[in-house]
């Protein structure tokens, strides 16, 4: 099935697919759908996948920048980036969201006027539980994501930060 399917039909084969292996990518869903991975996340279960307006970009990171760990990850056709620790504040400036903070290994700029969409996502991730938010283009493309910390040596969700996300998704699940 295609983009170009009736979207209920598309939306209920999406689900139907988590069900029996919530662990799968959103990468693979939307290469097997002709889609990008930003069209997929609104045929999630509202359970699984919340929208935050992307006008609320700056309180979003506000309060994500708060967080005791996170990891954030930026993926290419070539590689994918991990980085843990905690996300810097940042500040708007030409253009862009720079991300500049002395000791934060996380830096960089964000083309924000590309953001077309944000997605609070609460899917298994190789068999464990996640909880992450993703930013994607306006043509649904990813442009990073950010996952709630783990602990460095049991590898469990941080349950501050797990409390932290599962209070933002109540509050934009409320929106929807």
């Amino acid at each position: 099935m295609s983009m170009t399917s009736k979207p209920e039909a598309l939306q209920d084969e999406i689900r139907a697919l988590v069900e029996k292996n919530p662990s799968t990518t959103l990468s693979k869903l939307a290469h097997d759908h002709g889609l990008e991975e930003g069209q997929i996340m609104p045929l999630l279960s509202p359970e699984m996948a919340v929208a935050v307006p992307a006008d609320h970009f700056m309180d979003l990171w506000k309060e994500i920048s708060q967080w005791k760990r996170i990891t954030f990850i930026a993926i290419n056709d070539g590689m994918v980036v991990e980085v843990k620790g905690t996300l810097p504040q940042g500040s708007s400036g030409h253009g862009m969201f720079n991300l500049h903070e002395a000791d934060n290994p996380i830096g960089g700029h964000i083309f924000i006027n590309k953001l077309g969409s944000i997605w609070l996502l609460s899917k298994p991730h190789f068999g464990v539980e996640s909880h992450s938010v993703h930013y994607f283009t306006r043509e649904g493309k990813p442009m990073f994501a950010i996952y709630v910390g783990r602990d460095t040596e049991t590898r469990q969700l941080l349950e501050e930060v797990k409390n932290d996300f599962l209070t933002l998704k109540a509050k934009y699940g409320d929106h929807s």
